[in-house]
């Protein structure tokens, strides 16, 4: 039993959404799926003008912090000290909202899990790096995903989390690889492995999205997506239909990635040139397969992927958003 009432500042991304879905099942944990109010309210058109990306870029809008008092509901059935877990959106928006927080609920403990690289973010409208230092004097304890991190700015290490998936599957083709990722920093690579795979035999279903139309090789097999492309649940879908999942990391990335969460949740073997995936416990060699470059691809793995075997790491509860709840109560 939680001795906390947990209240995550989260994010409206459905992958998010989705992979703290267990939390639903507690009665002192509640998943704030990011701090805009309903679009169809006057409420929700006056935020989303004062939060107006053209319009800020331009004149910032003063008083932002007015609309923190409005992102949530701290009522829980039990009276237990409150615990927040903050995402990085929260963040990034600058708005005050750690200074908020412990100035209304006393003696509150607040969390700061990071889900990306700290190089890749910048703070909203100014555009300027995190100043990690005076973040981290403002929460009680931060985790990250990325080992490198951590080492980097003294963060606590845990994995991504992922919860249960009881949707039903639905009918499309099987594939035998499956890959979806934002091209970023790391097109090149993406093409070079795919160069590799095209001539297996084996099924490849890759999507890519933020690739310019004049650097999409092979446009013809592999799957660029415009706009807001495949939704999380398109995603799951996907995953359900295929053998192996393809991750391919952001340059100094390390630890595992959702990527690996998906795989072990929802059992499905892992190619990856994530070679610090290998010191997990989860880590097993006839379902993971590492690789430096496309020329060190393992080609008795490929050749196995298409086996029909029940692919079970026997780790996937380890993974639930619950597990990291008893993760910060034994840090706080």
């Amino acid at each position: 039993m939680n001795k906390y009432n947990y209240i995550v500042l989260g994010s409206d991304w459905d992958l998010y959404k989705f992979s703290y879905s267990d939390l639903s099942s507690l009665s002192n944990a509640k998943y704030i799926a990011g701090n805009f109010p309903p679009k169809n309210t006057l409420k929700g058109i006056l935020y989303r003008i004062h939060f107006d990306q053209k319009i800020n870029s331009k004149v910032k809008l003063p008083f932002k912090r007015i609309w923190n008092s409005s992102y949530f509901d701290a009522r829980f059935d039990t009276t237990r000290p409150l615990c927040f877990i903050v995402f990085n959106n929260w963040i990034c928006l600058n708005i005050g909202i750690v200074d908020y927080l412990r100035r209304i609920y006393k003696g509150c403990k607040v969390v700061w899990i990071c889900q990306d690289l700290i190089c890749t973010q910048k703070l909203r409208y100014t555009n300027k790096p995190y100043d990690v230092e005076k973040i981290k004097s403002q929460f009680d304890l931060i985790l990250s995903f990325d080992q490198n991190d951590c080492k980097k700015y003294g963060f606590v290490y845990h994995p991504l989390v992922f919860s249960s998936y009881n949707g039903q599957l639905q009918e499309m083709p099987y594939s035998d690889i499956y890959m979806l990722a934002q091209a970023k920093n790391r097109l090149g690579d993406i093409l070079d492995i795919y160069e590799e795979l095209r001539d297996t035999g084996l099924k490849i279903d890759f999507h890519i999205a933020g690739v310019k139309k004049q650097d999409r090789k092979y446009s013809d097999e592999i799957h660029y997506i415009d706009g807001k492309g495949l939704t999380y649940a398109e995603n799951i879908q996907h995953i359900l239909h295929t053998k192996c999942i393809l991750e391919i990391m952001q340059k100094n990335g390390a630890g595992f990635t959702q990527r690996g969460c998906e795989a072990v949740c929802l059992g499905k073997k892992l190619l990856t040139n994530n070679e610090f995936i290998k010191s997990e416990p989860f880590f097993r060699s006839d379902y993971i397969s590492t690789f430096k470059s496309p020329k060190d691809i393992d080609m008795d793995f490929l050749k196995h992927i298409p086996d029909n075997i029940d692919v079970d790491f026997n780790y996937k509860e380890k993974m639930s958003p619950i597990e990291l709840l008893d993760f910060i109560e034994k840090r706080i």
